[in-house]
């Protein structure tokens, strides 16, 4: 009875394998237009994280207490985890498929340093900030990632 179970099991799993393959040949690419406007999404996170900063900049320049002012950094965070929504896209049109790649992981590297970056902002409302050498690290890491995607958009826009 068990390697009959076995069996049926294992016959299930190469159907469920099998038509997952299929399918997934099967899927079309989407249209030059719907993929534009799902790369002009990143712009609404940036412009999101943008205003979430400036509140959280403006907290800490009126006072605010720690918890309020940690309240904003993973609140920033979340908003920069949008950025990760491009990678979904598993079908770019063709045009664009290398640069889609290079996106989603120049994308993907901004979420982690930046992360990096919100962990430094706590650790300093912890009262254990980085040193001036690292926390500068951290921050040309930002800036460097940033460059990196903002020249993959400038390729993907002049496509």
């Amino acid at each position: 009875m068990r390697g009959k179970l076995q069996r049926g099991l294992a016959a299930v799993a190469i159907a469920v394998t099998v038509a997952t393959a299929l399918t997934a040949c099967g899927t079309k690419n989407i249209s030059k237009k719907a993929y534009m406007e799902e790369v002009d999404k990143l712009r609404v996170v940036s412009e999101n994280f943008y205003t979430a900063m400036a509140e959280w900049a403006e907290n800490i320049t009126n006072g605010a207490d720690t918890e309020t002012t940690k309240a904003g950094v993973e609140k920033m965070r979340e908003i920069v985890k949008g950025y990760n929504e491009l990678a979904a896209i598993e079908n770019p049109p063709k045009a664009y498929a290398k640069l889609h790649i290079r996106l989603v992981e120049g994308l993907r590297k901004l979420v982690r340093v930046m992360d990096v970056y919100f962990d430094s902002l706590l650790s300093g409302l912890d009262g254990v900030p980085l040193s001036e050498e690292d926390a500068k690290r951290v921050q040309e890491n930002v800036l460097d990632q940033i460059e990196e995607v903002s020249a993959i958009l400038k390729e993907l826009n002049e496509k």
